[in-house]
């Protein structure tokens, strides 16, 4: 398959959509385990997405891509695949492929977590809006949208994270009911629904992105916490500073577009042109 052509186009539009699904529903599983995600229609879904994350693999292995160097389209098989192995995709790939909590017939959230790095196909959107064939103005927008969802998912993937931490030892307490509410030996987040558990996690993963404080109380909680606040930091840096260049990108065209008329009036000043004249530069331009 060329590398380049619209069929891995529209192949890779379609295992990016797979990959948000997992993305959103393989962290709910492992921490919360809703029973909408463990009835047999999912699963059956799971297994055939996993499947077809099989077949993606194979593909990988069979597509074409450009020589940096030489700028050539390379379709030797045997550079293929060192380039795929040797990159290190395949291993990723491979292990978030394999169902091996269903081979090894456990539901063991260690073996449910390889499952997490189904998330890495995402950033072939990099790639997809980068091959479109697209106007400019409309893939710095597709850029945008790009950085606003991986900070969703960012804060969704640190919200079931932090549940996960914190069910076992059941006593992390939100930081506000930590001071005027919190009485009682059992603290309602444990005990309520999936959904109020979520919401209550969601917040707090909002406190962790923008680096606030969350409370933790267990030896994990505050290093975890520590490793989360550090990385929202790099993170909300890396977010501020892309949509910085993408909203230059944007207003590029109009900058450039005032200059040009700030130029043809300097000139027709000069020059000394009669104002019909000077209109009618105007319209045309």
């Amino acid at each position: 398959m060329k590398g380049s052509g619209k069929a891995r186009l529209r192949w890779d539009i379609f295992i990016i959509v797979l990959s948000v699904y997992n993305s959103f529903t393989i962290p709910l599983t492992i921490s919360f385990s809703p029973p909408i995600l463990s009835s047999p229609y999912v699963a059956c879904f799971d297994a055939i997405v996993d499947f077809i994350f099989l077949i993606d693999i194979i593909i990988t292995f069979r597509t074409t891509f450009l020589d940096p160097k030489l700028g050539e389209e390379v379709t030797d098989q045997h550079r293929i695949a060192s380039r795929y192995l040797k990159g290190g995709r395949f291993f990723i790939d491979f292990l978030s492929s394999v169902p091996l909590d269903s081979i090894a017939n456990t539901n063991s959230s260690i073996l449910q977590l390889f499952g997490m790095l189904k998330l890495a196909r995402i950033t072939r959107i990099s790639q997809v809006i980068r091959n479109s064939n697209i106007k400019v103005d409309i893939k710095v927008g597709f850029k945008v949208l790009q950085l606003m969802f991986y900070m969703i998912l960012y804060i969704h993937v640190f919200a079931c994270l932090w549940f996960f931490l914190s069910k076992d030892a059941e006593e992390w307490v939100l930081n506000m009911d930590f001071i005027w509410v919190y009485t009682d030996d059992t603290y309602e987040v444990y005990y309520s629904s999936i959904y109020r558990q979520y919401i209550l996690c969601l917040y707090t993963s909002f406190y962790l992105f923008g680096v606030g404080e969350v409370v933790p109380r267990t030896d994990i909680e505050f290093i975890v916490s520590v490793f989360i606040l550090l990385v929202s930091a790099i993170v909300n840096a890396i977010i501020i500073g892309n949509m910085a260049i993408h909203q230059e990108e944007l207003s590029r065209k109009s900058v450039e577009f005032q200059q040009k008329i700030d130029l043809t009036n300097t000139a027709m000043s000069n020059l000394s042109l009669p104002k019909e004249l000077r209109k009618e530069v105007h319209e045309y331009i």
